[in-house]
């Protein structure tokens, strides 16, 4: 190992920090960051009692999705925003749909100059009675009207772009300079 790897490995507490999210958003791809999430803030808390002149360097989490489930979004989230070690995220290809909603969640946010960045409305892909899909869509309303407020909070999209977005049934495409005006990205790196 060279003298570079040790004080890398040394620094990060010997844990790797970096983390990819990569293909669909789902309990799978989920769960594995989750996981690593909860055994790196362990080992901060462990070392925070030890040392308190300890610092806990950042997980990076590069989010390049093209989005997936909203509801195994909503776990990793959650664990993103109860994190004690800060959490940046990444983007230097995609974070789109769910994957978005995630990438808004880091505690710093950070794009390169060619990453993209997609809204849309929420979709069901259910088949279901009529009654089914009248309570579906009663639900799938009110987790959409959540996963927008959320976005809502932490940048500066505007709530009418969104709501006419919806109206047309379009994507809302971003670059990372558009997304930087939004607030969607603090900073192009």
């Amino acid at each position: 190992m060279s003298e570079k790897e040790k004080n890398n490995t040394q620094n990060s507490g010997g844990k790797k920090r970096d983390l990819i999210l990569g293909g669909t958003v789902n309990e799978e791809s989920i769960h594995k960051l989750v996981d690593k999430i909860i055994e790196i803030n362990r080992y901060d808390e462990d070392k925070l009692e030890k040392d308190s002149s300890y610092t806990p360097k950042p997980i990076k989490i590069y989010v390049n999705t093209y989005g997936g489930v909203l509801y195994d979004a909503n776990m990793l989230i959650g664990v993103i925003e109860s994190s004690k070690t800060p959490i940046h995220t990444y983007c230097s290809g995609k974070a789109m749909s769910a994957g978005l909603y995630i990438y808004v969640s880091g505690h710093k946010r950070f794009a390169s100059k060619l990453a993209t960045f997609m809204y849309h409305d929420a979709s069901t892909g259910q088949k279901d009675t009529v009654e089914g899909l009248k309570r579906e869509i009663d639900h799938v309303e009110k987790l959409r009207d959540r996963y927008d407020q959320y976005i809502i909070s932490r940048t500066k999209l505007p709530k009418e772009l969104m709501d006419k977005t919806k109206r047309h049934k379009e994507e809302l495409y971003l670059f990372a300079d558009e997304a930087l005006e939004y607030g969607i990205v603090d900073e192009i790196i």
